[in-house]
């Protein structure tokens, strides 16, 4: 039996040089392992801003955290599930507290490090892209990134507080708070609470895929294949069977052929998100953002329009805000689109739950010695 802590974080304010110290030391090792001393100007921009954001509020310990976190339940073979909080942040990626990408898709290479990046607006996610050849070293390159924006993990302006929290076994719930209480003097404290329904259904189904894909890598002995992400060619309802959410995913699935990642991912989305009726175009906020961005809206008002609608609150929209977004192109199908919202789950919670299930997905069909 799993448990879900929720950690109210309240860190001291000041300035620590060793913790700043000790996080650029943590940016720099994982900007080396994955992007070499050559680093795109994407990366280093979103880098240098996250940055820049960490020391104007002095947060290097909220961002430690998971990290120390992460690594002792690594070492300790805890399992632990984190919030997907920390999906929009490049640091706690880089440092290893987090698997999804938040850069915008591009192609990275394993062995010589060189990266390219792609229009965003062709590509949903780097995880479509084809393994094709480095044009540099000729090793099998792959693609990464998922476009996730920062604003949503800190606020626009940075000043928002990360909140955390974590799912773990029941038994190794004594173990994860001696850690953290340890490691940050009793500055944290802790509570059990409820998250909406849908997210809390979710967070734990995730969970327990976690479980089951650790088994199923212990009992084959084979890892997943490194870097790239398994979608079958076709894709049948007793593949499914099972799996958390199978029919409903296959139901979504047979609107469009999952024929790149994204298109599972917008399905984890669309089946986890609430509409007023069905068939909506919109799936997550953050591509709220991207695409009003995309049309001309500044950045504040894309992030704010975003907000409001993923909370199901497009009616208080100002007239203002319709007007722009009218003014730029915005099309009036995509404003009903807009209104139809009630809730709409988190874009690195979709990814996680998408990159899961294929996992699990591929095992199964490897044991069944269906062709992958």
């Amino acid at each position: 039996m799993h448990t879900e802590l929720c950690l109210d974080v309240s860190l001291d304010a000041s300035v620590d040089f060793i913790a700043r110290k000790a996080l650029k030391q943590r940016c720099h090792q994982g900007l080396i392992a994955h992007y070499g001393v050559h680093v795109p100007e994407p990366v280093a921009a979103r880098l240098e801003k996250e940055i820049a954001i960490t020391e104007k509020y002095n947060r290097e310990l909220y961002y430690l955290l998971p990290i120390y976190l992460t690594e002792m339940c690594k070492e300790k073979d805890i399992p632990l599930l984190s919030g997907w909080y920390a999906g929009g942040s490049l640091i706690l990626y880089l440092c290893g507290a987090v698997s999804v990408n938040p850069l915008t898709p591009h192609y990275r290479c394993p062995q010589c490090k060189q990266a390219e990046f792609v229009d965003f607006k062709a590509c949903r996610s780097g995880f479509d892209l084809p393994n094709t050849a480095c044009p540099y070293c000729k090793a099998r390159r792959f693609g990464d990134g998922h476009h996730v924006p920062f604003a949503f993990f800190s606020g626009y302006d940075g000043s928002k507080v990360p909140s955390y929290s974590f799912l773990t076994e029941i038994e190794h719930e004594r173990a994860v708070l001696s850690f953290l209480e340890q490691k940050f003097k009793n500055t944290v404290s802790y509570s059990k609470r409820k998250y909406p329904m849908q997210n809390s259904e979710m967070r734990t189904q995730l969970y327990d895929m976690l479980l089951q894909l650790k088994c199923r890598k212990t009992e084959t002995g084979e890892p997943f294949m490194e870097h790239s992400i398994y979608v079958p060619r076709i894709l049948r309802k007793e593949d499914l069977t099972g799996l958390p959410r199978g029919d409903m995913l296959y139901d979504a699935l047979n609107i469009k052929k999952p024929l790149v990642f994204s298109d599972v991912v917008q399905a984890v989305g669309r089946i986890n998100s609430m509409y007023e009726t069905t068939n909506n175009a919109i799936v997550f906020r953050e591509d709220i953002m991207t695409e009003l961005m995309c049309f001309g809206i500044e950045p504040y008002s894309a992030y704010r329009i975003a907000e409001t609608v993923r909370k199901g609150r497009a009616d208080r929209l100002s007239a203002e805000d319709t007007a722009r977004m009218k003014e730029n192109g915005v099309s009036e199908e995509y404003l009903r689109a807009l209104k139809n919202v009630r809730y709409l789950c988190p874009k690195t919670h979709a990814i996680e739950w998408a990159s899961c299930f294929l996992q699990i997905l591929w095992y199964n069909n490897k044991r069944k010695g269906v062709s992958t």
